[in-house]
């Protein structure tokens, strides 16, 4: 599957706490983006979700340095939670939106 990248992604810092942010937008600058490819350089855990979404280490674990792409077209979904365990490495979470992706 082909992969579009036509817009600049968002990295963030993950801490102990949990802490939400807005999902990135397509080109065309609408919060409809389908897709998101999400890597990490240390353990991390994301959930997605509307606004006031909290990520726990219960959440969908992101590993060190391998990809995982969600999608995040689910109904008002508009925002994203990360946290890191203690003891983890992560000093980054980045994610960039996909396009021209379908479901499979």
């Amino acid at each position: 599957m082909a992969m579009t990248f036509t817009t600049t992604g968002i990295t963030v810092t993950p801490t102990t706490s949990s802490v939400s942010y807005t999902l990135p937008v397509n080109s065309a600058g609408q919060a409809t983006t389908k897709f998101i490819r999400v890597i990490a350089d240390g353990i991390a855990f994301i959930k997605v979700g509307v606004a006031g979404v909290t990520a726990s280490t219960n959440d969908m674990m992101i590993d060190q340095y391998l990809s995982e792409i969600l999608e995040v077209n689910g109904p008002g979904f508009t925002t994203f939670a990360v946290i890191k365990p203690a003891g983890s490495t992560a000093t980054m979470v980045n994610l960039i939106a996909l396009e021209n992706q379908s479901s499979p």
